[in-house]
């Protein structure tokens, strides 16, 4: 637009020097500039410059509303995606929680079983110890109306009897394979399940002292399952039934 402004006015005046008409325009005839021309051609720039001026502020201005609507695009693009993400994430986590809650669900059947099945074995062992052993009459008498030649006949039998069974289900032996009596001493590492500090323990360990239990430990176990259709329907609080000698 600037050019164009320029060679026009260059083009005016240079036709001035070549043509009388065309100088008596421009200068009058006294030879003289015509001001209000020349005021006519500066407005007629100034006004294109003005008119190229606001031409670019908009070209400007439209193009910073293209370049902001491409960042908003953008922006929105990249929320809606993390959005779906965040979607397909807590869509996984609600699927995970679901799993999850199904196998606690399972387990804790499971637990609620096992733990039936567990009381009814020990109810049975203890129920086994009584029919072989009589170790429940024998711990539930009252003693006191006994003299001790009566206690110890009656503690033998019960001591057979149980003896055999802890031999036929279990495999005992002593945690300190030495003689009661004997000194030994405890390490740092020292496993607290297999030793008991009694007395006066001075400060921290390696402890020397004297063994007054062996104490004992089993390397196997063998008691007898009760069947899952036992415990259905069935009382598993009886360790032995009572008898009736019927007439």
């Amino acid at each position: 637009m600037r050019i164009l402004t320029a060679a026009l006015l260059c083009f005016i005046i240079a036709s001035a020097s070549y043509s009388s008409t065309v100088a008596t325009i421009i200068f009058g005839k006294s030879g003289l500039p015509d001001y209000s021309l020349i005021l006519i051609l500066l407005s007629t720039y100034l006004m294109l410059e003005g008119i190229y001026a606001i031409e670019k502020e908009r070209q400007q201005q439209s193009e910073q509303l293209r370049d902001d609507a491409r960042r908003h695009l953008r922006s929105y693009e990249k929320a809606e995606n993390a959005k779906n993400q965040d979607d397909s994430e807590n869509e996984k986590l609600k699927l995970a929680l679901r799993d999850a809650e199904t196998k606690l669900n399972e387990l804790r059947r499971d637990a609620e079983k096992g733990g039936t099945n567990i009381n009814a074995e020990i109810v049975n062992f203890l129920g086994i110890l009584q029919e072989q052993g009589r170790l429940v009459d024998f711990l539930m008498d009252d003693i006191t109306a006994y003299d001790d030649a009566q206690v110890g006949s009656a503690a033998r039998v019960v001591h057979q009897g149980c003896r055999e069974l802890l031999d036929q289900y279990f495999e005992i032996a002593p945690v300190f394979e030495g003689n009661e009596g004997s000194s030994t001493e405890l390490g740092d590492d020292f496993s607290t399940q297999m030793y008991r500090i009694v007395g006066t323990s001075g400060g921290q360990p390696p402890y020397k002292g004297t063994v007054v239990h062996r104490g004992w430990r089993t390397a196997k176990v063998n008691i007898p399952k009760v069947s899952a259709s036992l415990t259905s329907g069935e009382p598993l609080d009886i360790i032995a039934p009572a008898q009736v000698e019927v007439d």
